[in-house]
């Protein structure tokens, strides 16, 4: 009947699982197998201590040996800024000691960093927030368990059977089952602050049970005692007196007895006739209580429901109340960068300015000598136009020459022709002069 007991079987459910992956998590001690810590995380020197091999210890406590090498592993990584392996290490840690203040204080050193991202912080702040949710819970839960006890107690020195209280409790605990759900489900592809978080979600929801449990049971045993059915007896006696008296006493008594038979008789059969008229009465008012109470039950259902949710609403608001004060933080800086920024815009603006009445007057006066200079162009095409005019004429005067010349070349043919002519008749006239 202990509320203690659901709590040692997940933590030894926890302790199995984590011994499976034992091995491959102390084989990396050193934090090198996360990618987004120090460059130089390898390295050995003064602060920085690495491990060559995991440190065994002889304490007895097996869990609490693996809750402590987790905690000096994400420390260790925490110093050599690898922030991830420390957020998962602790993690870990809080995975099977959700008490455990080196790792939660940690925790929260690593949200406060302005550099972390959205994702994570958020995962971080959620983690704080159920933490401390189910510390609340399991208060309270402590609280009502020994003002149950204590009532129990009370009711059993009223001589109130034991075997009816536990079945009792035993029945309004069946009412708040936790219903059973695949832990393993996509636990593989979960960081184990998302992992850590999912088992607050489940403490949680596990610990608002056992506390409603708890809360009917004390409702339960608060009306126990006037139902409680009156089982006393009272029966005179006679400490003296003779025999005889005694047997007179007796039948006087079953005089009276013989009366009360006969009178209980005639109120049974008033009842009886009550109770035959008002049978169909009853059987109605069964039917209707039995849809009432269908009724009742859904709409406690939806109230529990509401509840979960409610608190869970609360937590998302208080969660986003941080987030909403941490942007704010930022706008503010956001706000003075900008004011700096616009002073030293300003001040590069007075320098541009200043640049630029400098290369106006430049262009000023580059304006000045490039119409000197188009002046002179202007002047430049009006020769080179009239140079083109003698041009053009002089080409046609030399296509005349040219013509003139073709004509002085074919009479130059042809008086040479006749020179050719002539000396041939030279010549013969020469050689036969008869």
């Amino acid at each position: 009947m202990s509320p203690q007991m659901p709590r040692k079987v997940l933590r030894h459910i926890f302790v199995s699982f984590f011994t499976i992956f034992l091995s491959h998590t102390f084989v990396t001690p050193d934090c090198r197998a996360y990618p987004t810590g120090s460059s130089q995380q390898g390295t050995s020197g003064p602060g920085k201590e690495v491990l060559s091999a995991p440190a065994y210890v002889d304490s007895g406590n097996f869990e609490a040996d693996i809750v402590e090498q987790f905690v000096r592993q994400g420390m260790k990584c925490f110093q050599q800024k690898d922030t991830r392996g420390a957020i998962d290490h602790f993690a870990r840690a809080l995975l099977l000691d959700p008490a455990n203040k080196t790792a939660r204080d940690n925790l929260a050193r690593i949200s406060a960093q302005t550099s972390l991202p959205a994702p994570q912080r958020i995962q971080l702040f959620l983690c704080d927030d159920l933490l401390t949710l189910n510390e609340n819970l399991l208060k309270k839960l402590d609280y009502f368990t020994v003002k149950r006890d204590a009532l129990a107690a009370a009711l059993i020195r009223q001589n109130y059977p034991q075997a009816s209280i536990d079945q009792k409790f035993q029945a309004i605990r069946n009412r708040f089952i936790l219903p059973a759900d695949n832990q393993r489900k996509d636990a593989g592809t979960m960081s184990p602050l998302e992992t850590l978080n999912k088992s607050l979600v489940r403490d949680q929801e596990r610990l608002t049970r056992e506390l409603q449990s708890v809360r009917g049971q004390i409702s339960w045993l608060q009306e126990a005692p006037k139902r409680q059915p009156q089982t006393a007896s009272h029966v005179k006696t006679s400490g003296s007196g003779e025999p005889w008296q005694q047997i007179a006493d007796v039948r006087e008594g079953l005089n009276e007895l013989r009366r009360q038979v006969n009178a209980l008789q005639e109120d049974v059969q008033h009842k009886d006739s009550r109770i035959a008229a008002l049978t169909k009465q009853v059987v109605e008012f069964s039917l209707k209580l039995t849809e009432q109470e269908m009724i009742v039950s859904e709409k406690v259902t939806a109230l529990s429901s509401l509840h979960d949710a409610y608190a869970d609403l609360q937590s998302r608001q208080e969660l986003g109340q941080k987030i909403l004060e941490e942007k704010n933080t930022q706008i503010q800086s956001l706000q003075e960068g900008l004011a700096a920024l616009q002073a030293d815009t300003a001040v590069h603006t007075r320098e541009i300015n200043s640049l630029i009445a400098a290369k106006d007057q430049a262009l000023d006066q580059w304006e000045k000598i490039l119409s000197i200079y188009q002046g002179k162009l202007k002047d430049a095409t009006e020769t080179i136009e009239v140079r083109n005019a003698d041009v053009t004429a002089l080409k046609e005067q030399l296509a005349m020459v040219r013509a003139k010349l073709f004509e002085k070349e074919t009479a130059l043919e042809k008086t040479k022709e006749k020179l050719a002519g002539l000396e041939k008749q030279f010549q013969s006239v020469v050689s036969d002069p008869q």
